[in-house]
């Protein structure tokens, strides 16, 4: 008799539902509501913040005055009453707005278990929620989807599914369970879970909230597991539903790890049903990774099909730096050289030569000569080729000596100042007494 009763309290503990308490009010009496959690100084009344969504509802309120929102909504509870009376206190509000029911931020968390996935922190088919104080609850769900849970309760009143329709019609009601795209849909399935496997937590697409926001992680290339809103560091093992160890004997081979662990059914990416461990850490070290590795063995050894393991990238120091930052200086890099050598193309490229010239001796790559002739007659500079690093300046201008003038007599002429060509021996010789030479450096006597 011992161990049937023993058996079926293993039996029910992973096919029992949770209990899921709902955590904000909007009562402007509660000092969660308070700015700072306590009265404020110097003021009188009570101060609405300037913007509300959620419509606030009060029974019973004495003030000397009242400061109401710029957008919101306050309203009397049936035989409620404000009595204008001065009782030395001020009170200053947070805003009072809508929770929405898939954020998982909106639920208690009693486990505290960072591996359990987000979709797993709100109420499952098989979980019984509680709303402690109904009348000032204020519950969003604005995706238009089927809310299913086991059974619902207002404080310790137990709430049938007529009871919940019939509530949801009234003016209360709608402030208080509110869908701006049509009825808010929450059904008391009464499901319970009789597979030794578990069962899926929902049965429906349920949404991450739109508010979500990726919290820093330590390591490269973190995963995102099975119904999870967020990726994490760590890793997750998968096996068939049917094979292996049943879900109450991985649960009790977990407690032997170090990290946190959580073991649930759900759909893959693919739609096939697993049974999905998840390994993690509040601080990453890596050691969810050997953890996760062991375990996969344990499976393995004990013949789990369709065994699959997903491991994040290893532990990296914040302080060290990440790739993206490493990323992001390269590129500022990589733009400050090609700006630099943009600048050295568009700028005086006869400034740049004198510079480099100071570093290189005469006859280097940089001093290419140019190559030009001149007319004594027409004053022209006739250019025949450029320097194949460009046009340092104009060149026409820079042949131009003022300390050497033109002669009107005729002379002869070349291409290269250092260098004579000899007369042909049918020319007539030359009635001048002097050569004139485009070179000023070269003098021919007499």
């Amino acid at each position: 008799m011992r161990l049937e009763v023993v058996f079926l309290f293993v039996f029910l503990d992973f096919c029992a539902g949770k209990e899921r308490i709902w955590r904000f009010v909007s009562d402007i009496s509660s000092p969660e509501n308070w700015e700072g959690g306590k009265l404020a100084v110097g003021c009188k009344g009570v101060h609405f913040a300037a913007v509300n969504t959620a419509p606030v509802y009060v029974r019973e309120l004495t003030t000397p005055e009242i400061v109401l929102p710029e957008d919101g909504e306050v309203d009397l509870f049936e035989e409620g009453a404000i009595e204008f009376k001065d009782n030395k206190k001020c009170i200053k509000l947070k805003p009072i707005n809508y929770h929405e029911w898939y954020d998982s931020e909106s639920w208690t968390n009693p486990e505290n278990n960072i591996a359990i996935p987000h979709k797993q922190r709100i109420p499952c088919i098989q979980d019984d929620v509680i709303f402690p104080n109904i009348n000032h609850s204020r519950v969003l769900e604005d995706f238009g989807t089927t809310i299913q849970i086991n059974s619902l309760k207002f404080s310790n009143e137990i709430i049938d599914s007529s009871s919940l329709k019939n509530f949801i019609e009234t003016k209360p009601g709608h402030d208080i369970f509110y869908n701006p795209l049509g009825p808010f849909n929450l059904l008391i399935a009464n499901s319970k879970c009789d597979d030794p496997y578990g069962c899926l937590c929902h049965k429906q697409f349920v949404p991450c909230p739109l508010k979500k926001t990726q919290n820093s992680v330590r390591c490269r290339e973190p995963i995102e597991p099975e119904e999870f809103c967020e990726a994490i560091c760590g890793a997750y093992v998968t096996y068939e539903p049917g094979s292996g160890p049943d879900l109450n004997q991985v649960r009790k081979k977990l407690r032997e790890f170090e990290v946190e662990t959580w073991a649930s059914r759900v759909k893959d990416y693919l739609g096939n049903e697993v049974v999905q461990i998840v390994f993690t850490e509040r601080e990453f070290t890596g050691r969810s990774h050997q953890e996760a590795e062991t375990f996969f063995n344990y499976l393995k050894n004990h013949n789990a099909g369709k065994l699959q393991i997903l491991k994040s990238g290893e532990f990296y120091m914040e302080a060290g730096g990440s790739p993206t930052v490493s990323i992001v200086i390269g590129s500022f890099l990589t733009v400050g050289v090609f700006f630099a050598i943009l600048l050295y193309l568009q700028s005086d490229n006869n400034a740049v030569m004198v510079i480099i010239n100071r570093f290189h001796k005469r006859g280097s790559i940089f001093t290419v000569p140019f190559f030009a002739r001149f007319d004594n007659i027409d004053e022209n500079l006739i250019i025949d080729g450029q320097s194949e690093t460009g046009s340092i300046l104009d060149i026409a201008k820079s042949f131009d000596n003022p300390m050497y003038g033109q002669s009107p007599s005729t002379s002869t002429q070349h291409e290269n100042p250092l260098y004579e060509e000899a007369k042909n021996d049918d020319e007539a010789p030359s009635t001048s007494t002097s050569n004139q030479h485009e070179n000023p450096l070269y003098e021919v006597e007499e």
